[in-house]
C-alpha cells in the first residue's frame, strides 16, 4: 500500500488528545482545523521524442487518477502523417480540432505515436558521382525520388565541412581534403524531401604518387644514351619475335619497343644508342640513330642513377599506377566479336582507358576477365600497370596479363521495376527490374509484399499470377543486398462474356436457389473451344436464377407397366424386357462367331482374279 503523509499539526492535535484522555487533562491545542482530503498521487505521461513531430499540451508534474489527458501531436515532416496513437493499447481518435483525450488511470502512462507516409510521397534517395573525390575534384549531387532523378529545383548544401567544398547548383568543387555532409532538398507536390550523404575528400595525388615515369629526352641528338634498369613490364605479340617492355631505374621509367622476346620481367638490363634528340625513336632498338644494344645484367652490375639524360616530360611520357589502385568504370567499348576491347575509368583525378590487342599473348584471356563489366564497376590494378600519355583525353593503359587486373560489379543504389500496372484475373503478368547503376548485379530476388487489398504470387523470372481482386505490392530486392524496388498492382475482374441462356444443375452446388437471386457457376471452357483467347481458361459465370425444374420419375408398379407397355402387370413388363434384351445378346453373339469364321477363311485363302474382271475395274475407274 502507497503511503500518505498528513500535516504535522494534525498529527500533534491527535497526540496530545490521545494524552489528554489518558490523565483527564485538556489539551493545550486549541481549534485545530480538521484535514478533510489527502492531496492525489500524480503519475507521468512520456512517449518517444522524435524530429518527425511535436506533442503540445501535455502537464508537467503529471496527472491524478481519474483526470483527463490532452494534447496535441504536430506532425513536422511534410511527407508524413498520423497512423496510430495508442495508450494502453487503446487507438485514440482525435477530436475536431486535433485534439487526442483519454482518462488517466492508477499507474504511469506511455503514448505510442506511429507516423505514415502520406498517399502522395515517394521514396528519396541521394547519389554522388563519386564518394571519395581528390581535392580539385568536381562531383554531382542527384536527388532521385522513387528512382527517378530530379532535373530542377534541388538545393545542396554543406551540413559538414562546408569551408572544404564550393557548391554551385548540384555541381560541388573539392577544395581541401577532409569529411563533408552534403545536403540535398527539393519540394515537389508540396511535399518536401531531404537527404543527406558522406564524401570523403582526399589529398590530390602528385605525378609521383601515381608512379610517373617519363620517357628519356636529350638535347644532343648525337649523344650516346645508357638506360638501365629493371624490367617490370612486358608486351609480346603473337606473330612477332620481339617484344615491348618498360625498364625502371629508380623514379624514372622507360618504354623501349623492339626489344629482344627473351627478356623476362624481373631481368636486369642496360641500354646503349645514339640520337637522343629524337625522343621516342631514341629509346627503338630498331629506328635510333645508331642501333640500340640491349644486353640482360646482373643485378650487381648496374651502377642505378648513372644514366646519361636530360629527363623532361614529353608527349611520349609513360605513367604506372601502382598495385592496389581502384578507379571506377566510365566507359566500355564493345566489339560483336571479341567481347569487351577496352575500359575507360577513373583514378587519382584523372582518367586512364585499358587497352589491349587480342594479337598480345593473353589477350583472349583478358576479353574473358572482363566479360560483364560494365559502367560504375570498379577496376583494380592487382600490379603496376603501365600506359601512354598519348592519347589526348585519357592515359591507355596497356596490359597483356588478365592477372593485372580485376574487377567488381558496382554497389547498387535502387531498383526500378518495368511492366504494366494491372492485370486481370485468370491472366498473368510478367515484371522485369533494373538494378542502378547498370554495372551492378542485375539479379534480383520477387516477392509479393504485405500490405495489399488483393493477392498474388510471383515466381523468380518476375510472373504475377493473381488470385484475389484489389492490390498487391510487388517488391524487387537486389540480390546480396537490402536494396529494393516497388511497385503497385492493381487486379481487376475479368472482361464479362455475356450469354443468352445457362443451365445450372446439382452437380454446380447451387441446390437451394431461389427464382430471381444472383449466383456464380465456375465453367472451364474445353481446350478447342472456338474462341482461342478463351480456350481452356476457367471462368466465372454471372447468372440470375429465372426458372428452376425438377426431375420426378414415375414409380415402378402396374399402373406404370399398363402405360408404357401392352402389358396389365409390371412383371409381365419385366418378363418381356429380359426377353427381348436375351435375344438380342444371342445374336449379338451369333453373328460375331460367323464374322470370326469369315475373317480365318479370308486370311487363309489364295484367290486368282481374273484378268477381264481387272481390265472391267480399271476402266471403270478411270
Amino acid at each position: 500500500m502507497k503511503k500518505k503523509y498528513i500535516p504535522l499539526v494534525l498529527a500533534l492535535s491527535c497526540m496530545l488528545a490521545a494524552c489528554g484522555g489518558e490523565n483527564g487533562a485538556s489539551s493545550n491545542v486549541q481549534n485545530s482545523t480538521p484535514i478533510s482530503s489527502v492531496a492525489a498521487e500524480k503519475h507521468t505521461v512520456t512517449y518517444a521524442e522524435s524530429a518527425d513531430y511535436t506533442v503540445t499540451g501535455l502537464v508537467e508534474g503529471g496527472y491524478a487518477k481519474g483526470e483527463t489527458v490532452s494534447f496535441k501531436i504536430t506532425v513536422n515532416n511534410a511527407a508524413k502523417e498520423v497512423d496510430d496513437v495508442v495508450v494502453n493499447r487503446q487507438a485514440l481518435t482525435p477530436a475536431a480540432d486535433g485534439t487526442y483525450s483519454f482518462t488517466m488511470g492508477d499507474s504511469n502512462v506511455t503514448i505510442n505515436i506511429t507516423l505514415k507516409d502520406k498517399a502522395n510521397a515517394k521514396t528519396a534517395t541521394i547519389e554522388v558521382s563519386n564518394a571519395t573525390p581528390e581535392a580539385g575534384d568536381t562531383i554531382t549531387v542527384t536527388l532521385k525520388l522513387d528512382g527517378t532523378a530530379l532535373t530542377s529545383g534541388v538545393t545542396v548544401t554543406a551540413t559538414k565541412g562546408a569551408d572544404l567544398v564550393e557548391i554551385t547548383g548540384t555541381s560541388v568543387k573539392c577544395k581541401t581534403a577532409g569529411e563533408v555532409t552534403l545536403k540535398a532538398e527539393a519540394t515537389v507536390e508540396g511535399i518536401p524531401y531531404s537527404k543527406t550523404i558522406d564524401v570523403t575528400i582526399k589529398a590530390a595525388q602528385t605525378a609521383a604518387d601515381r608512379h610517373a615515369i617519363f620517357v628519356q629526352k636529350n638535347t644532343d641528338k648525337n649523344a650516346d644514351v645508357t638506360i638501365q634498369g629493371k624490367v617490370v613490364h612486358k608486351v609480346k605479340y603473337a606473330d612477332s619475335k620481339n617484344a615491348n617492355i618498360a625498364i625502371q631505374e629508380g623514379e624514372f621509367g622507360y618504354w623501349i619497343n623492339n626489344a629482344p622476346a627473351t627478356l623476362n620481367v624481373g631481368d636486369y638490363i642496360k641500354l646503349t644508342a645514339k640520337g637522343a634528340g629524337k625522343a621516342y625513336p631514341a629509346l627503338n632498338a630498331a629506328n635510333s640513330a645508331a642501333p640500340a644494344t640491349i644486353a640482360a645484367v646482373a643485378a650487381d652490375a648496374l651502377v642505378l642513377g648513372a644514366s646519361t639524360n636530360d629527363f623532361a616530360k614529353s608527349r611520349y611520357s609513360y605513367i604506372a599506377l601502382p598495385a592496389g589502385a581502384e578507379g571506377v568504370v566510365t566507359e566500355v567499348t564493345k566489339d560483336a566479336s571479341k567481347g569487351v576491347t577496352a575500359v575507360t575509368f577513373t583514378y587519382g583525378g584523372a582518367t586512364y582507358k585499358v587497352n589491349y590487342n587480342n594479337g598480345v599473348e593473353g589477350g583472349p584471356a583478358i576479353a574473358a576477365k572482363l566479360a560483364g563489366i560494365d559502367v560504375g564497376a570498379k577496376i583494380t590494378a592487382l600490379k603496376g600497370i603501365w600506359g601512354s600519355t598519348a592519347v589526348a583525353d585519357s592515359d591507355v593503359i596497356s596490359i597483356c596479363s588478365p592477372d593485372e587486373i580485376t574487377w567488381t560489379k558496382a554497389a547498387a543504389t535502387s531498383v526500378v521495376i518495368n511492366g504494366a500496372d494491372s492485370v486481370q484475373m485468370g491472366s498473368t503478368l510478367t515484371l522485369t527490374a533494373d538494378v542502378v547503376p547498370a554495372g551492378a548485379d542485375q539479379a534480383v530476388t520477387w516477392s509479393v509484399a504485405e500490405g495489399g487489398t488483393g493477392a498474388a504470387t510471383i515466381d523468380q523470372n518476375g510472373v504475377l499470377t493473381p488470385s484475389a481482386l484489389g492490390t498487391v505490392i510487388v517488391e524487387a530486392t537486389a540480390t546480396g543486398t537490402s536494396i529494393k524496388g516497388t511497385k503497385t498492382i492493381t487486379i481487376e475482374a475479368a472482361p464479362s462474356v455475356p450469354v443468352d441462356s445457362i443451365t445450372v444443375t446439382a452437380a454446380d452446388n447451387k441446390t437451394g436457389a431461389k427464382i430471381g437471386e444472383d449466383v456464380e457457376v465456375n465453367v472451364t471452357f474445353p481446350e478447342h473451344y472456338q474462341s482461342e483467347d478463351l480456350a481452356g481458361k476457367d471462368a466465372v459465370f454471372k447468372c440470375k436464377i429465372l426458372k428452376i425444374t425438377k426431375k420426378v420419375l414415375p414409380e415402378l408398379n402396374d399402373e406404370f407397366a399398363d402405360d408404357v407397355s401392352e402389358f396389365d402387370t409390371l412383371e409381365e413388363f419385366k418378363a418381356d424386357i429380359k426377353n427381348r434384351l436375351t435375344a438380342r445378346k444371342e445374336e449379338q453373339a451369333r453373328v460375331e462367331k460367323e464374322n470370326k469364321v469369315v475373317d480365318a477363311i479370308v486370311a487363309d485363302s489364295e484367290i486368282e482374279i481374273p484378268e477381264p474382271m481387272l481390265k472391267a475395274q480399271q476402266e471403270q475407274i478411270v
